[in-house]
C-alpha cells in the first residue's frame, strides 16, 4: 500500500519535473527506501515522501551528487551525498555542520539504482 501511495505522489507531481530528471531509487543498510528526483539542468533535487515532494538544491561534479533539503516544520534539514559510478550514498540528517560526524546527527547509508519515472500501476 505505502509502495503505491508513493507511485501516486510521483504521478501526481509529474507534471513539474524536467524530461532530463533523472529518478534514484535508494535503499539503505536497513531497507528503508527513498526515492529522488534529479533535475541537472535547474539544479535541483525533490525528495518525494509517501505525504509530500520536498524541495532541494543539487550540486554535480563528475563523481558525486549532493542533495540538500532545508530545514521546515516537523522535518530537520537533510543532506545526501551520492557516488555516481558505485551508485553508494550516504545520508545526515539534524543540525549543521554536516560531514563532521557530530553526535547529535542521524547517518544512513546504502545504495542508489536509477528508475524509470513513471507509474507502475
Amino acid at each position: 500500500m505505502k509502495r503505491l501511495a508513493l507511485i501516486v505522489v510521483l504521478f501526481a507531481y509529474g507534471g513539474t519535473v524536467s524530461a532530463e530528471a533523472l529518478t534514484l531509487e535508494c535503499i539503505d543498510v536497513h531497507g528503508g527506501k527513498f526515492v529522488f528526483i534529479l533535475d541537472v539542468t535547474e539544479k535541483s533535487a525533490q525528495f518525494v515522501t509517501l505525504e509530500t515532494v520536498v524541495t532541494g538544491t543539487l550540486q554535480t561534479d563528475e563523481h558525486h551528487y549532493q542533495l540538500q533539503f532545508p530545514k521546515s516544520e516537523g522535518r530537520w534539514e537533510v543532506h545526501v551525498w551520492i557516488e555516481r559510478y558505485s551508485g553508494k550514498f550516504s545520508w545526515e540528517h539534524g543540525e549543521p555542520p554536516f560531514g563532521q560526524l557530530s553526535a547529535s546527527n542521524l547517518f544512513r547509508s546504502g545504495k542508489c539504482e536509477k528508475i524509470a519515472y513513471k507509474p507502475k500501476f
